[in-house]
């Protein structure tokens, strides 16, 4: 009787502990499930900033840097007055060369232009703020330096290249002073452009090209760095030009009008031919009628 007396109240003993940790686990869920929904209905406010700065500007000149700043509440970009913050640091000295402050509509992407800069390396940073929110800090490092040497180059005709420099000395010769770095790329259909030459100190150049179905391609540097210098758009934000380029695959193509008129001579033969026949066959018919 006792022995039975006490399985019973061991066996009590054990439910209630199985009871006890099964409204523990209960619990705990019940704690996690309430926490869920704060962290989900967090609300996300900021403002995002880029800014485009490239790696050289013109000295003396005033220089655009496109930015873009974005305002969001809720994850959801607003239409609002963005003030960004710049500051232009020289490297050399330590010193700040520029400060200034721009406000700039939310989500478009605009250009704000730098003050004029003497030759140097540079370092941009830049924030934007709106509302009390402040976005996290662009930066990078930039060069100035003086224009582009001036040269001419093109091709001609027939995978012929020609260039030279506008820069003479006092004797009318090239200026050796100033002299440019010719890179040569050959590009197959299908592939990347592969370095196959490359002339240092030029300051005139003429080259015929093999035609192997390649695209030539062309970049010229000058002494100060600006690549292919004679095409940027320093207005537009453009301080690297577009390569020389010719294409040995579509120089035997011939120009749409030439076509059209190709195919519109024998067109007019025709219908002068159908006009006379169909005279010829009037007359007659006219004159059996008389």
């Amino acid at each position: 009787m006792i022995d039975k007396i006490s399985e019973a109240s061991a066996r009590g003993v054990c439910q209630r502990k199985a009871a006890a940790v099964i409204f523990i686990i209960f619990l705990s869920s019940f704690l996690m499930m309430s926490a869920v929904p704060v962290t989900a209905n967090a609300s996300t406010n900021g403002v995002i900033y880029r800014a485009n700065v490239n790696e050289i500007y013109i000295e003396g000149q005033p220089f655009p840097v496109q930015v873009q700043a974005t305002y969001f509440l809720n994850g959801i970009p607003q239409t609002a007055t963005v003030t960004i913050y710049v500051t232009i640091e020289n490297l050399s000295s330590g010193q700040k060369a520029f400060t200034s402050t721009y406000n700039v509509s939310s989500g478009i992407a605009q250009f704000i232009y730098i003050g004029a800069l003497a030759p140097g390396e540079y370092y941009f940073q830049g924030y934007s703020m709106v509302q009390g929110q402040a976005s996290a800090q662009e930066s990078m490092e930039f060069l100035v330096a003086p224009p582009p040497v001036s040269y001419s180059a093109s091709f001609i005709s027939g995978g012929l290249f020609a260039f030279h420099s506008n820069v003479l000395n006092t004797t009318g010769h090239y200026n050796l002073n100033y002299t440019f770095t010719i890179d040569v790329y050959y590009q197959y259909a299908g592939g990347a452009a592969e370095m196959v030459d490359s002339y240092t100190n030029v300051t005139n150049l003429t080259k015929t090209f093999p035609n192997d179905g390649q695209t030539v391609v062309i970049n010229i540097m000058d002494r100060y760095g600006w690549l292919n210098g004679m095409g940027i758009n320093p207005s537009e934000g453009v301080f690297s030009g577009n390569p020389y380029t010719y294409n040995f695959g579509i120089t035997t193509q011939q120009p749409f009008h030439s076509v059209y008129i190709q195919s519109f001579v024998p067109d007019v033969i025709a219908v002068f031919i159908l006009a006379l026949a169909s005279l010829l066959v009037y007359y007659r018919f006219a004159g059996r009628r008389r």
